[in-house]
């Protein structure tokens, strides 16, 4: 069972020249089987996200997600983190409302696809 908390996270005020910005959130599995992570994808090209569980950081996935025969496990009990990163420098990026979001795919039986969300109200 997945567990990602907090489900969403506002920076608030944010500056374009500020590049990146970055969040982490709490992966945990709270089942009693392993806990098998399929994929990781963002919303945008401007956002990445990469899962970091017992000290092995993953390379950041953008929006076509991890490579087709990617995975990573976590035990009964055990966690992770999941860090979405916008980059506010991009073309993609505008002045005013910003939300972005971040996918994680598992074998969850029940909620096979959990996501969070970033909002900031970006400045030029």
């Amino acid at each position: 069972q997945l567990i990602l908390e907090p489900a969403s996270f506002d920076f608030g005020r944010v500056n374009k020249k500020q590049g990146k910005i970055s969040k982490i959130f709490k992966l945990s599995n709270k089942g009693n089987s392993p806990l098998i992570i399929k994929n990781v994808k963002t919303s945008c090209p401007c956002a990445t996200a990469s899962l970091k569980v017992n000290k092995k950081k993953t390379p950041y996935f953008g929006i076509e997600g991890a490579p087709k025969n990617w995975q990573i496990e976590i035990k009964p009990g055990g966690n992770g983190e999941l860090e979405l990163m916008i980059d506010l420098s991009s073309e993609h990026v505008k002045s005013g409302k910003l939300i972005r979001e971040a996918f994680v795919y598992s074998n969850d039986p029940v909620y096979s696809e959990v996501a969070v969300k970033v909002e900031a109200e970006v400045k030029d």
